[in-house]
């Protein structure tokens, strides 16, 4: 019985986290402009479903403003100004651009409560928001949005696993999935 390569085995676990991690493009206030097909799997909500709602709608009330302060610690700290980044420009671009972070932007995170689709209660999940980079600062500031179930096995990529992957420009910009992401990185 023939054994994976250590590499081979390092690459199928990225895959199967990165099919646990809902990525988000948002606006400054957190407005989603593209959204992960994983969400499907770890909201039980479609991508769609995501796409012009507000990060706020779905975490607990009581933890609304704990994400004001990941936002405000975001743009503090990178200096952004609150332009808006036009929702045709992010439609049309490579995923795998817009998750990278600028060079500046810190990754701020902080765990909350999230309601799945039809579910009477909240579950735990990790939130993590930098400054997409795609733009170098020309454009309009957006953040990206890592959303991951706690306890499930699942962590947010890395920052350097983020800034290194491969941009394929035959990569269809319609379709957005964080395991394609990640599966592009070296």
């Amino acid at each position: 019985m023939a054994t994976a390569e250590p590499e081979q085995a390092s690459v199928r676990s990225d895959l199967k986290q990165g099919s646990a991690i809902v990525t988000c493009i948002c606006t400054p206030w957190l407005e989603c402009l593209r959204v992960s097909e994983e969400s499907s799997s770890v909201l039980s909500l479609r991508s769609t479903e995501l796409i012009g709602h507000n990060l706020f709608e779905m975490v607990h009330p009581a933890d609304a403003e704990r994400l004001h302060s990941l936002v405000d610690r975001l743009h503090i700290k990178t200096g952004s100004s609150a332009s808006i980044l036009h929702p045709l420009t992010i439609e049309h671009l490579s995923p795998t651009l817009l998750v990278r972070p600028s060079l500046t932007s810190p990754f701020v995170y902080d765990t909350m409560r999230i309601r799945r689709k039809h579910a009477q209660s909240f579950d735990l999940f990790s939130i993590r928001l930098h400054v997409g980079g795609a733009f170098s600062g020309e454009g309009g500031p957006y953040i990206v949005a890592s959303i991951v179930a706690i306890g499930r096995g699942a962590t947010h990529p890395s920052p350097s696993q983020l800034s290194s992957t491969f941009i394929d420009l035959s990569d269809d910009p319609r379709y957005f999935s964080t395991k394609h992401i990640l599966r592009s990185a070296p």
